[in-house]
């Protein structure tokens, strides 16, 4: 199970190109297989994050969208990453 919330806001926006910043939070439920459904939720499998990014938006080519966002973990706030990708993951 996944749940996210997003806060995106313009800040350039042309013909060809626009670029957002992004503030958002994840919360995922993570359980190995071959263990009882009634643990889905226990406070074990339970991840929480947040962070912000950048979008790029490429309207005249099929609106291909570059990302790249800074992740914390808010359960272990030593663990982070920048994550790059392309698409919307959600």
């Amino acid at each position: 199970w996944v749940f996210n919330t997003e806060f995106r806001h313009d800040f350039f926006v042309q013909k060809n190109i626009a670029i957002q910043g992004v503030a958002f939070t994840d919360i995922a439920f993570w359980q190995e297989g071959n263990v009882a459904l009634s643990t889905a939720f226990n406070k074990e499998n339970r991840y929480l994050y947040g962070g912000g990014g950048l979008r790029v938006y490429f309207k005249r080519i099929f609106a291909p969208v570059f990302r790249v966002d800074y992740a914390l973990n808010f359960k272990n706030f030593k663990q982070g990453a920048f994550i790059f990708g392309s698409g919307h993951y959600f």
